[in-house]
Formats: structure tokens, C-alpha cells, sequence
């Protein structure tokens, strides 16, 4: 019901207010309200992740058809946490970093493309396994495409969008499926999973175009 308005009462008996982020502005002018009367209540308040990046979201909606692509810094933030990863491990691995993707994809994810944050090796013993290896993982985080830090990464990255053959046909399949059927569930071609119509309609249309920016394979 938002902040109560001060009172000596509530004075006497309350120090400050644990206050959530949608409330923070209206805390603000409270606060700054109580000051000017003489009253020194205190505020706490509690953010998350999300509530920042809704915020960001809801300034850049307006300019949402300008928006190419949402750009991870992932070794800013591991520069936040003075984390370096190797040439054998992928950024997923650091929780902290990982956790914040997560909530950038929860957030970003179904309105806009959200790329990979960049790999830093190009030359090292491992570089081309371990670039393999986060792009893996980046795909499960929800990320497409992946920022690029030397020539030599461009066709290791674009081939590993390629979409798989048997994806491509599943996707073909479910977005020419015949809606007037009495099942909405079928083995795929090779008979190997089975596609849903109502539930892989999203993950469908999202391969077809990614077909056509990176190809099939």
C-alpha cells in the first residue's frame, strides 16, 4: 500500500523502512518529506538484477524496432569480480557472471537477439575446443550469435550457429503441421523425439531463421 505517511507516532517506534524497488522514488520523496520536519528515518533498499534490467528494458522499448542485437560485456562483469577464465573453461563456470546472463536472457530474451559475450583466445593450445565449448553453453543460456574479438573466431562462431539438418526438418515440420488434425504430436523423421506442435511452435520459427542468417549443416 506504499509508504505511511509520518507521524510522531511512527517516529517514536520505526527507524527506517526496507523498501523495494518500485517503491524507491516514492521513498525518496518521503524521506526527503521527513527531513525537512525534522525526521531522520532511514531507508534499505532492495534491488535485484531484474528489477534494473526491466527498468533498461522499458527505456529502450521505445526504440525497440532500432535494437539489432543485445551485447553481453561478459568480461566486464568478470572484471567486476576480478574472475579471468582460461583457455580450458567457459564463462558459464563462474557463477556469479553466469547468474546475471541468466537474468539478462530471462529479460531480453523474447523480444530481442542477445549475443554471447566475447572469448579472449585466438592462439592458445585449447582456444578452438574451449570457444566450442562456451558456445555450448551459450545456446543453452538463450544467447544467438556471439561477439566476435579476432578474424580467426568468425568461422569457428558462424559455424556453430549452423543449424542441424534434422532441427531444420522438425522446425519445417511443425510450422506446416496440419492444424486440423486430431493430434498435435508426432515423432519426428528419423523417429528419434517426439515434436509438439503447441510446444515447439517458438523454438521452430527461431531455427528457420536462423537457417537463413548462418546456413544448414
Amino acid at each position: 500500500k506504499g509508504i505511511s505517511v509520518y507521524s510522531a507516532v511512527l517516529h517514536n517506534i520505526l527507524d527506517g523502512y526496507l523498501v523495494d524497488a518500485p517503491l524507491f522514488e516514492q521513498a525518496l520523496k518521503r524521506l526527503g518529506d521527513g527531513l525537512l520536519c525534522g525526521l531522520t528515518h532511514h531507508a534499505l533498499p532492495s534491488f535485484s538484477v531484474l528489477d534494473i534490467l526491466y527498468t533498461l528494458k522499458d527505456k529502450i522499448s521505445k526504440i525497440e524496432d532500432r535494437i539489432l542485437n543485445i551485447r553481453v560485456g561478459g568480461n566486464d562483469l568478470c572484471h567486476i569480480f576480478g574472475f579471468r577464465r582460461r583457455d580450458n573453461e567457459s564463462i558459464h563456470q563462474i557463477k556469479p557472471v553466469a547468474q546475471v546472463f541468466s537474468d539478462i536472457c530471462t529479460v531480453y530474451g523474447m523480444d530481442y537477439v542477445v549475443s554471447g559475450p566475447v572469448w579472449e583466445y585466438f592462439n592458445s593450445n585449447n582456444w578452438i575446443q574451449g570457444l566450442q565449448n562456451e558456445i555450448n553453453d551459450d545456446k543453452l543460456c538463450g544467447f544467438t550469435g556471439k561477439t566476435v574479438i579476432h578474424p580467426k573466431q568468425i568461422e569457428i562462431i558462424n559455424n556453430a550457429y549452423k543449424v542441424n539438418k534434422d532441427d531444420y526438418f522438425s522446425a519445417k515440420s511443425i510450422l506446416n503441421w496440419d492444424t486440423s488434425s486430431h493430434s498435435f504430436v508426432s515423432p519426428d523423421i528419423n523417429k528419434q523425439r517426439m515434436d509438439e506442435y503447441k510446444t515447439h511452435t517458438n523454438w521452430a520459427k527461431k531455427i528457420l531463421l536462423m537457417s537463413e542468417v548462418f546456413g544448414i549443416k
